[in-house]
């Protein structure tokens, strides 16, 4: 008799440069898994005090995760509201994709290097450069 129980399946990130997104691709079907679900922050400890580049990953995970076929993550709910995956700084995106979806071979040290030029008090959807003030007038100097 085949069990109507959702099958569980438990993934950890084991190497930096590892798909999570296309884990949960090839996961999904293999396995005939009827439901994944994941905790969205852990995929970036290493970001912890670097708010606005965590939650971009956050945000970039959770997009392409859903896509690929995770039913639930587990999130901090108003960060999900605040950081709408097309409000997320476009550079600062294309960075995070880069190693989420394994574009390339240094996209973890190119992301720490990008990281390093941002100031603590940038928002994901609002980045500001070290040295660089809040507020609308910074945000119409870069442009």
């Amino acid at each position: 008799m085949k069990s109507t129980a959702p099958a569980k399946v438990y993934y950890t990130k084991l190497s930096r440069h590892t798909d999570n997104v296309a884990t949960i691709k090839r996961v999904c079907p293999k396995l005939q898994v009827r439901r994944i679900s994941g905790g969205v922050s852990n995929i970036v400890f290493s970001f912890r005090g670097n708010e606005h580049v965590r939650r971009a990953f956050h945000t970039a995970f959770l997009h392409h995760a859903c896509a690929a076929g995770m039913d639930m993550g587990i999130v901090n709910a108003a960060h999900v509201i605040e950081d709408k995956y097309e409000n997320i700084d476009k550079e600062l995106l294309k960075y995070v994709e880069d190693v989420h979806l394994n574009r390339c071979d240094i996209a973890t040290e190119r992301m720490l290097e990008f990281a390093a030029t941002l100031n603590p008090k940038s928002k994901s959807c609002a980045l500001m450069r070290q040295g660089e003030a809040a507020g609308p007038a910074a945000a119409m100097a870069r442009t």
